[in-house]
């Protein structure tokens, strides 16, 4: 090698340094940026779950305070409006048993028509005129219905700031009879969203409908420093409420400190309420500030390292010359044995370029030789085949890739491509080696059986939500069952289950709770009953199950009332307890017929005589009581 050509050599290195140090530089400020954005996407996401948070906790308050006006309206309506006049003692004994398990709610009132309060469970406070209150008016005239919450108004009775909760009543003949309500103190709200653990400077805010603040909170913040009624608030928001978003994420200075936070506003459901959470760009951003300063001082130590190896780098490519030699001595035994050979074969060099390809590669690609001269890695195959050559060819460590190629008459072949790395006698990769074996035969049969699999796998056998065998399978068990008891001699119980008043609880609670039931009903019976008996859920509330290997009607019934006895101990679900109860209905093979169908029948009008005998209890076929 001349000396001009050490000289280019030694430019080609410079400038490969520098461009690495450039990558290098662009790479930290890359990373830095996505991070960036990752901690920007956090807080968002910090932000959303709080006000989603928010919502629920004020929710539920909200949903409590009406369960009980509801239950107050109820009592008043079924016991006390039926005679014609209000039984103020019993009203005060119901209003004083909600009071005890909603202490939070400050004052208990009934008015009648004319908003003359006729009940006021506040001590010994006196008792106002609610008729010029708003709600009272709207309730009266039926603009509005339901439950009604008021903005933050001052209480006449306690002289805080606290918002109502009232219903209608009726009386007997279904008119407006007066108003029954309760009320949320704003110190009750403020204490309620500070129990949620937040950064010192994030903050939590309630609004009402037309942005008036109803209670707002930070840790910074010892005592409260704002008004009850205020609105003003940031421009964004208001922009954001002014196009009826009813939730949004946004960035902006708080009204109340010169802090830039990133908020998310929600609409809390039917409340006339808006929950604001705002998180600080500082907090959120404490991370990325300290891993900017690290990263700058990397870079800093990186260039100088760089500069350094420029040296050492150029000896290192002289002895890589040296190695040259004894490599263009072992490619022309490797090329004898590649232009031989039917798989695929192509060489690359440690940068990624194309040093070489056998005729078998060249043809089932379709390339010619100008196409292949000088052709870089990223020119012979898809993204995920030039990163595997580059990455073998950094680590020195062998690869592997399955590539679908599609020839010049439209078939697809599979190829599977071992990536080796060449290594000098160092171990130091020189070079990849990529060897390309034709696979589309076998991956055609592995597509066909994981077509059959996913096949098996959509044929649904079991029900969803409790797990037990839906009907398909109880169809099958059914006749493998009656199959066993002719043989054996003995008989076969179908027992057709209902639970008893069952609607009420998805109505009432929801099916998430209902659901819940039905998981553990049906794990309770899958405990009562053998592994070779079945309970198989076929409805709603709908089981049916069977019992093989049965020798008496007497061990039939003991098992059943065992059944019973278990969906009647009480389901225990979050706050909630439910007492349940079931009807069976029992017909038996081979006594009451030998039909799956109409055993199945029998067992059902035997689960309906069951319920008209009074429910919770089990029926035979043909019993009379």
């Amino acid at each position: 090698m001349t000396i001009l050509s050490h000289e280019r050599s030694n430019v080609w290195i410079i400038v490969l340094l520098l461009g690495v140090n450039v990558a290098a530089g662009l790479a930290i400020v890359f990373a830095l940026n996505y991070l960036h954005d990752q901690q920007l996407d956090h807080a968002k996401r910090e932000t959303q779950n709080l006000s989603l948070a928010v919502d629920q906790s004020i929710r539920h308050e909200i949903g409590k305070l009406d369960l009980s006006l509801r239950t107050v309206i109820g009592q008043m309506q079924d016991h006390t409006l039926k005679s014609g006049q209000i039984d103020r003692r019993a009203i005060q004994n119901v209003i004083d048993h909600q009071k005890a398990i909603i202490p939070e709610a400050n004052i208990w009132t009934v008015s009648d028509a004319d908003g003359n309060v006729i009940l006021h469970a506040a001590g010994n406070q006196p008792r106002p005129v609610l008729s010029d209150r708003e709600y009272f008016i709207d309730l009266k005239s039926g603009n509005k219905t339901g439950l009604v919450i008021t903005k933050p108004l001052i209480g006449r009775v306690t002289g805080k700031w606290e918002i109502i909760l009232a219903r209608a009543y009726q009386d007997n003949a279904g008119h407006f009879a007066g108003v029954i309500l309760t009320s949320l103190s704003v110190s009750f709200l403020e204490r309620l969203i500070s129990e949620f653990k937040v950064e010192p400077r994030s903050i939590l805010v309630l609004r009402d409908k037309e942005l008036g603040l109803i209670a707002r909170w930070s840790p910074n913040e010892s005592q409260r420093t704002y008004v009850v009624g205020d609105t003003n608030t940031s421009e964004e928001l208001k922009a954001l409420i002014d196009k009826g978003l009813g939730q949004a994420t946004y960035k902006a200075v708080s009204v109340y400190d010169p802090v830039e936070r990133i908020f998310t506003y929600r609409l809390i459901g039917e409340v006339p309420m808006y929950a604001v959470v705002g998180v600080s760009t500082d907090d959120y951003l404490a991370e990325w500030y300290q891993l900017r300063n690290i990263s700058a001082g990397f870079l800093a130590f990186f260039l100088a390292l760089t500069n350094i190896s420029t040296s050492l780098l150029y000896r290192k490519w002289r002895r890589q010359l040296q190695a040259e030699q004894a490599l263009r001595k072992s490619e022309r035994q490797f090329r004898s044995l590649a232009e031989n050979t039917p798989d695929c074969i192509a060489r690359y060099s440690i940068d990624g370029r194309l040093a070489y390809m056998n005729p078998s590669c060249i043809k089932i690609t379709g390339r010619t030789l100008a196409d292949i001269e000088n052709a870089m890695v990223f020119d012979c195959g898809p993204p995920g085949y030039a990163q595997k050559v580059l990455n073998v060819a950094r680590t020195g460590v062998s690869d592997h890739l399955d590539e679908s190629i599609t020839l010049e008459d439209g078939r697809i072949l599979t190829h599977h491509i071992r990536f080796i790395a060449e290594c000098d006698e160092i171990g130091k990769p020189r070079g990849v080696l990529a060897i390309g074996r034709d696979i589309t035969e076998r991956k055609e049969m592995e597509k066909a059986l994981r077509q059959h699999e996913e096949q098996l796998q959509h044929i649904a056998y079991h029900d969803a939500l409790t797990g037990l065998p839906n009907r398909i399978l109880l169809t099958d068990r059914l006749n493998q069952g009656i199959a066993n008891a002719l043989r054996s001699g003995e008989k076969l119980a179908v027992a057709y289950l209902d639970l008893d008043k069952f609607k009420p609880i998805n109505d009432t609670f929801g099916h998430e709770v209902g659901d819940q039931v039905l998981k553990t009903v049906a794990e309770r019976m899958r405990g009562i009953l053998r592994a070779v008996d079945t309970v198989a859920r076929i409805g709603g509330d709908e089981f049916v199950l069977l019992l093989v290997g049965q020798t008496s009607n007497k061990s039939i019934g003991e098992t059943l009332n065992r059944v019973l006895e278990a969906i009647a101990t009480p389901v225990v679900f979050a706050d909630y307890h439910f007492q349940l109860s079931a009807s069976i209905g029992v017909s038996l093979y081979p006594e009451h017929d030998v039909d799956p169908d109409i055993l199945l029948r029998n067992a059902d009008q035997s689960m309906y005589a069951a319920k008209q005998l009074g429910r919770n209890q089990c029926v035979f076929h043909g019993q009379r009581n």
